[in-house]
C-alpha cells in the first residue's frame, strides 16, 4: 500500500531534465521538450492538470538547421501575455470616427 503512494508522489512530482541541443534539429527538440514541459509523458497527465517537468536546454549555440534556415527562418519573441493591447497613437481620433459611423446624420450637419 505504502509502495503504490510513494509512486504516485514520485509521478507528480517535477522533476528537473538536462537536454543537450548540440547539433540537434531545434524544431525536432522542441516538439519533444513540449511533452516534458506539459507533462504528457507521464501516465496521469491531463491537459487541464499541471502536472509539467523543468527543462534545462545547454548548447543552444551549437544547434543545427538544415540548408541556408538559418537566413529563411526569422525567430521572434513576444513576452507579453496574450490578452495585451496595443494602445494605438490617437485614440481620440478614433473615438470620433466610430461615433461618425453609428451617427451619420449628426456628422453630416457638422460638416
Amino acid at each position: 500500500m505504502s509502495r503504490n503512494r510513494v509512486l504516485q508522489w514520485g509521478c507528480m512530482s517535477r522533476n528537473w531534465w538536462l537536454y543537450d541541443a548540440k547539433y540537434q534539429c531545434p524544431f525536432r527538440s522542441a516538439e519533444k521538450l513540449c511533452m516534458y514541459l506539459e507533462g504528457r509523458h507521464k501516465p496521469l497527465y491531463h491537459p487541464l492538470s499541471d502536472v509539467g517537468d523543468h527543462v534545462v536546454v545547454i548548447n543552444t549555440q551549437h544547434i543545427a538547421m538544415v540548408d541556408d534556415m538559418w537566413r529563411k527562418h526569422h525567430f521572434e519573441l513576444d513576452t507579453r501575455p496574450k490578452d495585451h493591447i496595443m494602445f494605438k497613437r490617437r485614440p481620440l481620433e478614433d473615438v470620433v470616427k466610430e461615433q461618425e459611423k453609428l451617427n451619420p446624420q449628426k456628422s453630416a450637419k457638422k460638416k
